[in-house]
């Protein structure tokens, strides 16, 4: 009996230790399911399927759109726009002259600023003839002392001269002007040799006119004009470009 219970026990003994040194094939059949699951497409309902569709439907012309840069579209500016710029650039304003003197200008002015118009005075420089003088100086020193020791200076050399005392010129010396260009040439070259540093200026025969420009032109009729101008003939007025 005893041999029988021992006879067992081995036999457990045996039959536990052949299953534990077996392999874990279930562990190893569940990793290779697993990976083998994703090598494998997921299931995709149909009417998932079809509302990814229509939603890459709905966004392809966005797409393209974003991806066109716009075009620039040019603007047509209306003809009637065309020409109030046009009307603008060229507009007329009436003008009345030539005054010879400021003064004059300046009381046709006070008549139409007492009819409750704007006016502007226009000095406009004409050529007199084609004469032309030559005109030799100085320009202006320092201070009157120097300009009165240049002076003595070229006196002494026997050169006319005077000492310029006002304007743009002041305290500069005038040596004269002259209509041949030859005779100016030969008083600057005596005072170059003075050690000085003269200057020749071509001076036109030109005069100075006044006109009168009117800013409120529409309200100029005949009879205004006429009542402004008062039968001075030596007058007039005239279309000009407005200033």
């Amino acid at each position: 009996m005893r041999w029988i219970v021992y006879s067992l026990i081995l036999i457990n003994l045996a039959v536990a230790g052949y299953f534990l040194l077996q392999p874990d094939t279930a562990t190893e059949t569940v990793v290779n399911s697993a990976s083998n699951r994703s090598n494998v497409p997921a299931l995709v309902l149909i009417e998932e399927f079809q509302r990814g569709q229509n939603a890459q439907k709905a966004a392809a012309p966005l797409v393209q759109r974003k991806s066109q840069a716009p075009n620039m579209v040019p603007i047509n500016v209306p003809t009637e726009a065309k020409a109030i710029v046009n009307k603008a650039s060229t507009e007329m304003c009436y003008a009345i002259g030539p005054y010879i003197t400021s003064i004059d200008s300046g009381v046709m002015q006070e008549k139409i600023t007492a009819r409750r118009m704007t006016s502007i005075v226009k000095p406009i420089k004409t050529k007199r003839s084609d004469k032309v003088e030559y005109w030799v100086h100085i320009p202006p020193l320092d201070d009157r002392t120097n300009a009165q020791d240049i002076l003595r200076q070229l006196q002494q050399a026997g050169m006319d001269s005077y000492v310029i005392t006002q304007g743009e010129l002041e305290n500069g010396i005038s040596l004269g002007w002259f209509r041949v260009k030859e005779s100016a040439d030969v008083v600057f070259d005596k005072a170059r040799g003075l050690g000085l540093t003269p200057e020749v200026r071509a001076i036109e025969d030109s005069k100075t006119e006044y006109w009168v420009e009117v800013v409120e032109t529409m309200r100029l009729d005949q009879s205004t004009r006429d009542a402004l101008k008062a039968g001075n003939s030596s007058v007039s007025w005239q279309l000009i470009r407005c200033s």
